[in-house]
C-alpha cells in the first residue's frame, strides 16, 4: 500500500516556533481543539494540491474521528500513553493506521484499539519503538540542545538544529539542521551514540518562517 506522510493536523496539531526550535504540540482532548485539527488538515491539503478525491476526502476525515477516539481512549484507559502505542498516521489512501511496538502489544491491546477506534479493521502495524520510546528521545534533545548551543561555535551540529519532530509513519526522531552535512551528522552521533533511530532533514532559514 502507498503511503505518505502524516497528515501534520491529524498527529501534530500544531508546531509551535520557540526561539529557533520547533516543538510539537500533542494533540488536545478538546473536542472543539480536535475538530478545528481536522478541519486544518482538510485547508492544508487543498491548499497543497492534495486530497482531490472525495473518497479520500471522506476517508481522512473518519480517521481523523478514529484517531481523536482512539486517543480518549488510551487517555481514560492508562493517563498516558500505553507502552505498547507507537504512534498512528494516515495512509495514502486517507486511512487511518494505528502502530504498535514490537513484542509489547497483546491481544488485549489489540482489541482495544479496535473498541477505541470504532473501527473493528482497524489497520495495526507493528513497529520497533514504542510512542514514549520516541518522546523521550525527542526530550533529551531538547535539554542537551538547551545546554549545549549557549557553548557552542557557529559551525555546531548544536548551533544549526532548529527543529525535532516524531515521526509516527516512519517510526523515528527526525532532527532540522540548518546547512546539513555530514560534520554535523557525526558531530550529532558522537553525542548521542545510542539514538541509532534519529534521522536527519534540512532545517528551515529565516526566509522560510
Amino acid at each position: 500500500m502507498k503511503k505518505q506522510m502524516h497528515t501534520p493536523a491529524l498527529l501534530f496539531a500544531l508546531t509551535i516556533i520557540y526561539g529557533s526550535m520547533a516543538l510539537i504540540a500533542f494533540p488536545s482532548n478538546d473536542s472543539a481543539a480536535n475538530e478545528k485539527a481536522g478541519l486544518a488538515a482538510n485547508e492544508y491539503e487543498a491548499a497543497a494540491g492534495i486530497g482531490a478525491d472525495p473518497e479520500r476526502l471522506q476517508n481522512e476525515s473518519a480517521a481523523n474521528d478514529q484517531y481523536n477516539r482512539l486517543l480518549a481512549g488510551l487517555r481514560e484507559a492508562a493517563g498516558t500513553y500505553p507502552a505498547y502505542y507507537a504512534g498512528a498516521y494516515i495512509d495514502g489512501n486517507g486511512h487511518l493506521v494505528v502502530c504498535v511496538a514490537d513484542g509489547l502489544a497483546d491481544a488485549d491491546a489489540m482489541e482495544a484499539i479496535r473498541t477505541f477506534t470504532g473501527n473493528p479493521d482497524i489497520e495495526i502495524e507493528t513497529v520497533e519503538l514504542s510512542y514514549r520510546d520516541l518522546l523521550d528521545a525527542q526530550n533529551e534533545i531538547s535539554e542537551s540542545l538547551s545546554i549545549a548551543r549557549p557553548q557552542s561555535d557557529e559551525d555546531s551540529v548544536f548551533a544549526a538544529i532548529n527543529g525535532i519532530y516524531v515521526d509516527e509513519e516512519r517510526n523515528r526522531v527526525v532532527v532540522m539542521v540548518q546547512d546539513l552535512n555530514d560534520e554535523k551528522i557525526a558531530e550529532f552521533r558522537a553525542a548521542f551514540p545510542q539514538m541509532y533511530f534519529v534521522e536527519f532533514e534540512e532545517g528551515y532559514t529565516a526566509s522560510d518562517t
